[in-house]
């Protein structure tokens, strides 16, 4: 373990890279967002958010999904760059989306990880402790069932769960599990 801060230990986690563990190490983590129709969210122009439809936002967001996470998922791999996506759980109900995301996770090996129910609201800020747990657990149970393949040794039960979480809109509370 190594002194990291004032009073935070960390330990090393291995020889990452074998013979070219001297190396810069990077892993890109890919946000793959959902937002409520109709409802503001993070914007790059926020003055625009004060009347519905709020088409530039929106379009920058709905642009990341259907062709950035194509452009980005086609340039890393041709990197041989396996990325980490963080979803948020209700782009199950987008079959485009969902089919690049399982094309990445099994062609490319990426990590496949849980960015809360959507980004539109304030994350978990307010929420109560079981409220929040109810979010977390709602995320990681539809991208599990999603990203599960079935296996028959153990009854079709849903055997994947995302190992990685993002709270959206960085908003940890002091109730985050």
């Amino acid at each position: 373990t190594f002194d990291y801060g004032q009073g935070i230990t960390r330990e090393e986690v291995g020889n990452w890279g074998g013979p070219h563990a001297n190396n810069v190490w990077v892993v890109p983590i890919i946000n793959v967002e959902s937002f409520v129709p109709n409802m503001f969210g993070p914007s790059v122009q926020p003055h625009l958010n004060r009347t519905q439809p709020e088409l530039a936002n929106r379009g920058w967001r709905d642009y990341g999904n259907r062709q950035g996470l194509k452009r980005l998922g086609r340039m890393f791999s041709q990197h041989g760059i396996p990325c980490t996506a963080v979803v948020s759980s209700d782009l199950v109900d987008n079959k485009e989306v969902m089919s690049l995301l399982h094309q990445f996770k099994k062609v490319n090996q990426w990590e496949i990880g849980a960015h809360g129910v959507n980004n539109s609201d304030a994350g978990h800020v307010g929420l109560s402790e079981s409220e929040e747990a109810d979010s977390i657990s709602r995320s990681l149970e539809r991208l599990g069932a999603d990203f599960d393949e079935p296996n028959v040794d153990i009854n079709d039960a849903c055997i994947f769960t995302p190992k990685t979480w993002l709270t959206p809109g960085f908003s940890v509370t002091n109730l985050t599990p």
